[in-house]
């Protein structure tokens, strides 16, 4: 393992060494190529879950719920942003944190 430490600019695909190198042949057999990006940036947000033999066993449970939670909350209450022109505050730190998100909730009496 190299003892050196490169920082990623993704705004030109460089490392800060000066070298280019391309992100899935850095990290090897994790990416699977097979995979188009959005899929990649999909799985991306469910690594809380884990992978391989320490993958969580109750991750198709969990997700199985958080579909039909989501679901009954747009089916049942009506989003809007309380502050459209301020709607809210990301910082990127590993991911992107969401913070100040006002909505006002409703319930929907269309049904």
């Amino acid at each position: 393992m190299s003892s050196r430490s490169v920082i990623h600019d993704l705004t030109n695909g460089r490392f800060r060494d000066g070298n280019t190198t391309n992100l899935n042949d850095m990290i090897g057999g994790f990416i699977r190529n097979s995979l188009s990006q959005s899929e990649l940036e999909g799985e991306a947000n469910l690594r809380i879950f884990a992978g391989g033999r320490w993958m969580c066993s109750g991750k198709t449970v969990a997700l199985f719920d958080l579909n039909k939670v989501t679901f009954e909350l747009m089916r049942r209450f009506d989003f809007q942003v309380a502050d459209p022109v301020h709607a809210w505050r990301v910082a990127d730190y590993l991911m992107p944190y969401v913070s100040e998100m006002m909505v006002c909730i409703t319930e929907d009496t269309s049904m």
